[in-house]
């Protein structure tokens, strides 16, 4: 899970909740906490769900 510094909710999918709670995007997010441009915007483990989804996907 990520933490939005903004509403300290912690989220899987920061983008969305940036977007569709703040109105914001995560360029602007990054850019007001003066994040790098890579700082994730999911989490790891929702990344790892869906890499296994997909792999299953595969071999299914």
């Amino acid at each position: 899970m990520l933490t939005c510094r903004e509403t300290g909710m912690q989220k899987p999918l920061l983008r969305r909740h940036l977007r569709e709670v703040l109105g914001m995007s995560p360029e602007d997010y990054r850019r007001k906490w003066r994040l790098p441009e890579d700082a994730p915007m999911v989490s790891q483990s929702y990344r790892d769900r869906r890499e296994a989804a997909r792999n299953m996907e595969w071999e299914g």
